[in-house]
């Protein structure tokens, strides 16, 4: 009989600890979660605030999928991996045995040097309880600030304007999004965010936070009675170097989530493959069912595929995929009363496209994208 003991309840962790129960149904299983909630769809805390009132807010599964599974939910703290002796020791003095040990500690978020980024008015959503501390702060609150212009941030925003609250994003880069958005895109979504009284401000770079709002460099205030912080994130490895497991910017592993020690696996947000670390729900999700089989006894390789932007905020939709306006491609835009879609093509082959509004097609073409459809193909599909 092996013992399990997967460090982390995010979605890395839960698709291991089910995968490993689709082989081994007898073993003991542990997953070490330091949050106190059940584990919990984490991309949902800055779509919906008012979730975090419900009692198990944004929760995979239920209590009872994890009885059935015989999948044990410890909530406490890792604090040391004992290679040697094959024990985590945890916060409340207590330790876990394991004979195999999955490391999907997750990542952290990333609290940029600004003066007064530790003021009590300053959030940085990642756990079910930052969103707590947050709503708080929000009660009285009739403005609020979010540096970081990215998609959580934008999210973030949208819902505490239908809050009713003043808000302002700020982003240091001159351009939205730029990795998934072109120009034109670019323009649609900071036009929604006027229309829905949001605030964008681009190429602003923060000097200092205080309790009445941002103060930019130059010295500008962006007011901000309540300031969130979404500025990326940083991959939670300590535990895996001070253990002596190989780390670059993540754990590094191979293509069956293997570490360099043995036994010993990693994935999601932690887990660093051929160089990269994706930080997306639905990565972690794929690295930690390839994981979990391979830890059981199974032989599973992870393939690296290109995952979609996808955001809804702001009163609209948007999707984007593959390359955007990548150099020598073509582009096509659609135009309607409910979406507006710009298709990329590169030797006559679909490589990217973007979707705001009406976005419920974009599923069907993310197939069609993955095989490099032609225009004809994608025509088709599209009318």
């Amino acid at each position: 009989m092996e013992s399990y003991v997967i460090i982390g309840g995010g979605n890395a962790g839960v698709s291991a600890a089910q995968a490993i129960r689709e082989i081994d149904k007898a073993s003991s299983l542990c997953i070490i979660t330091d949050e106190h909630d059940l584990p919990y769809r984490r991309p949902m805390l800055t779509k919906n605030f008012s979730g975090i009132d419900s009692s198990n807010p944004y929760a995979m599964h239920d209590e009872a999928w994890y009885e059935a599974l015989a999948i044990e939910l410890c909530h406490d703290s890792a604090l040391r991996i004992d290679l040697a002796g094959k024990t985590v020791s945890l916060a409340s003095g207590s330790s876990r045995s394991f004979s195999k040990l999955i490391i999907a500690s997750g990542s952290r978020c990333f609290i940029p040097p600004f003066a007064g980024s530790d003021s009590a008015n300053v959030v940085s959503i990642r756990k079910t309880d930052d969103v707590r501390r947050l709503s708080g702060i929000l009660k009285d609150s009739a403005s609020a600030a979010v540096i970081g212009g990215g998609v959580l941030g934008i999210e973030a925003a949208w819902e505490m304007r239908k809050m009713g609250k003043a808000v302002s994003v700020i982003e240091a880069a001159p351009a939205l999004m730029p990795r998934n958005l072109d120009r034109d895109a670019a323009a649609i979504i900071l036009s929604k965010a006027k229309e829905q009284g949001v605030n964008i401000i681009l190429a602003a770079k923060t000097a200092s936070i205080g309790t009445d709002g941002v103060t930019l460099e130059g010295g500008s205030l962006v007011p901000g009675d309540a300031v969130v912080l979404s500025c990326g994130v940083r991959s939670n490895i300590s535990l895996a170097q001070e253990a002596g497991i190989a780390c670059d910017r993540a754990i590094i592993v191979d293509d069956h989530m293997r570490t360099s020690v043995p036994d010993v696996y990693a994935c999601g947000d932690c887990a660093q493959y051929s160089g990269f670390c994706a930080g997306i729900w639905p990565v972690a999700g794929a690295e930690g069912k390839v994981a979990g089989t391979n830890a059981a006894g199974g032989d599973c390789l992870y393939a690296p595929k290109a995952y979609a932007m996808m955001m809804n905020a702001l009163g609209t939709g948007l999707y984007s995929a593959g390359k955007i306006a990548s150099e020598g491609a073509q582009s096509k835009t659609i135009e309607t009363p409910s979406v507006w879609i710009r298709l990329y093509y590169t030797d006559s082959k679909l490589t990217g496209f973007i979707m705001i509004g009406d976005t419920k097609k974009a599923f069907g073409l993310s197939p069609l994208l993955e095989r490099g459809a032609s225009e004809e193909e994608v025509s088709a599909f599209l009318k």
